[in-house]
């Protein structure tokens, strides 16, 4: 199989990973110019990645790999309508406007697409050499064309940016009236340097047939990028799966609401049939997901006291009380939001049996205490990605020595706060 050899990390998953490798090959085969072409820049970027993976797997892993993948997934529309403009060209060459296409393709390839996987490159790089800091900045620190400078000053004897020439990029962004001449026999991209004495000071001449081949180039450079991440993330699975902390970044960055849906669907199956056991009785069942829901929480430092199963299916987790400065509008929630969890992790186990989920700190007498209490219906939805946090904060109930908290979201200030920010908020209920 074309691809086993670049399993480094897990190379005896080679056989279980079969069918998913020849996927990629059918992926590489349709976009490639040439498949010993896409070898060799494969075999390029596989290795920045595997040099820097030993450098700080998890942080090339989370910080990296995870986060360019989510920015690779917010150009997808581009890309669609890219490729598509490119298979219309590529069957219909010729025609009044062809040049004129072929240079806002080349135009719209370089800012869409080949600049942020150029990111990638360099954001590897910089793990390599000891100074990355995160994608983000890797991505967005500086302009395409000094990243561009940076991989190949870095990045030796290298085909892989042999697409991206300044001169066009520079032209076809600041066209103007004089920065290209579409000719019979070409076009003509000149650097024109402005000023109020502008000249031109550089110029490159290229045939139609030409500017195809550049296009191909930056094709295959992203394609190679693609297919790497591909085969990279196929190779670490075990990786993944072996770390929680890693898992849980996966799940929050790059898992869909359908992967969501499968592994509660998963859960349920496992679940359900213990609590329909004829020949278990109502306290073993309850025993048993206690000790897994006990377990649970151990993992991630939530220690409970006690479950205390209520009438009106309703269940309740008693936990130590936490002092927290009551003056502190964060520290409120952050509490808050912990108490949550252990909801979270409740429901699945016990949603055969309650509706809703009381958490209750246990506090000494004439101390403060808070309290918790939100639907099953609600919970489920945030653990299939239907609902988010701030849903629920909204939409449950929250106490201070069992008086309302009346905590309240504004949704659309949360909105604006998203637009600005560039982090990522999981989706959640559409409100009106």
């Amino acid at each position: 199989m074309r691809y086993t050899q670049h399993l480094k990390i897990d190379p005896l998953s080679a056989t279980d990973l079969a069918e998913s490798l020849l996927e990629v090959e059918k992926q590489a085969a349709e976009n490639f110019s040439t498949m010993e072409n896409g070898d060799v820049l494969i075999a390029q970027v596989i290795s920045l990645f595997h040099q820097a993976f030993q450098i700080d797997n998890k942080n090339f892993v989370n910080e990296m790999f995870f986060e360019s993948q989510r920015a690779i997934r917010a150009t997808q529309k581009h890309q669609l309508y890219i490729f598509a403009q490119w298979d219309r060209l590529k069957s219909n060459a010729g025609g009044e406007f062809y040049q004129v296409e072929l240079v806002n393709l080349y135009r719209n390839i370089v800012s869409d697409m080949f600049d942020p996987y150029l990111s990638i490159v360099v954001g590897s790089l910089k793990m390599i050499d000891g100074n990355f800091k995160s994608f983000l900045e890797a991505n967005l620190s500086s302009a395409e064309f000094s990243k561009f400078q940076y991989a190949s000053k870095k990045l030796s004897q290298t085909k892989l940016l042999s697409g991206y020439f300044p001169i066009i990029r520079n032209a076809v962004s600041h066209a103007g009236t004089d920065s290209i001449d579409y000719l019979p026999e070409g076009i003509v991209f000149k650097k024109i340097e402005r000023g109020s004495d502008p000249s031109i000071s550089d110029f490159l001449r290229l045939t139609e047939a030409e500017l195809v081949v550049h296009i191909q180039s930056l094709i295959d450079f992203t394609t190679a990028i693609d297919v790497s991440m591909n085969i990279f993330g196929l190779d670490i699975i075990g990786f993944i799966k072996e770390q929680r902390d890693v898992s849980f970044q996966f799940a929050e960055k790059l898992a869909s609401v359908e992967a969501f849906e499968l592994w509660r669907k998963n859960c349920d199956d496992f679940y359900l049939p213990i609590w329909s056991d004829h020949n278990l009785d109502e306290k073993a069942k309850q025993e048993y997901f206690a000790m897994v829901f006990a377990q649970e929480c151990n993992n991630r430092g939530l220690p409970a006291k006690q479950l205390v199963f209520k009438e009106n299916r309703l269940l309740l987790i008693e936990v130590s009380a936490r002092k927290i400065d009551l003056h502190d509008h964060q520290q409120l929630v952050e509490r808050i939001v912990e108490l949550i969890r252990y909801c979270l992790l409740a429901e699945p186990l016990f949603y055969p049996r309650v509706d809703s989920f009381v958490v209750d700190e246990l506090a000494e007498e004439g101390k403060n205490s808070h309290q918790v209490w939100l639907k099953a219906g609600d919970l489920r939805d945030y653990s299939i990605r239907k609902a988010n946090i701030y849903d629920l904060l909204h939409d449950g109930n929250f106490y201070r020595n069992k008086m309302n908290l009346n905590i309240n979201v504004d949704f659309e200030k949360l909105k604006e706060l998203n637009i600005k920010s560039f982090d990522v908020v999981r989706k959640g209920r559409q409100r009106g």
